[in-house]
């Protein structure tokens, strides 16, 4: 069972197997852990997103949630998750593009006005720092572009 813990603001994950990768990390303001994971192997990963995974809890309590649909649209990455847990229906909406400076959100079916944001901490493996907010990924590749030149000099 996966376990996740905070020392301040960085997340300390135990327990996940090793062929999984995570995907998204985010947290509410009630302290409610949502982790997206699916298989490192790509050769592993059925269909379309199918093979996410979505656990949610407060940390050492953290439960799988039924996964209905997953959607990801080609603006750099936005995804839905459609998933049931505890009886309730819900969305994670993951902005991307030029919407990646928003924060993450979640809303259920019974109460569809009511939208809660979520505090990111890890995008596509990536853990989030302070240096890396308010960049977008085409800023933040250009730097790794440009330090891979400079370093194979």
């Amino acid at each position: 069972m996966v376990k996740i813990r905070f020392k301040g603001k960085t997340p300390i994950i135990e327990d996940l197997s090793e062929e999984y990768t995570i995907e998204y990390l985010a947290r509410s303001p009630k302290g409610v852990i949502y982790l997206v994971i699916w298989p490192k192997d790509p050769t592993k990963r059925k269909g379309f997103y199918e093979t996410f995974r979505l656990f949610i809890g407060k940390g050492k309590d953290m439960k799988e949630a039924e996964i209905l649909n997953a959607m990801r649209f080609r603006d750099g990455g936005t995804t839905y998750i459609k998933f049931r847990f505890e009886g309730r229906e819900c969305t994670l909406h993951f902005p991307a593009g030029r919407l990646a400076r928003a924060n993450p959100d979640v809303t259920c079916d019974d109460s569809p006005k009511k939208v809660v944001e979520l505090e990111l901490f890890i995008r596509s493996g990536f853990l989030l720092t302070k240096e890396s907010e308010g960049r977008s990924f085409i800023e933040s590749l250009k730097e790794k572009v440009g330090f891979l030149k400079a370093f194979r000099k």
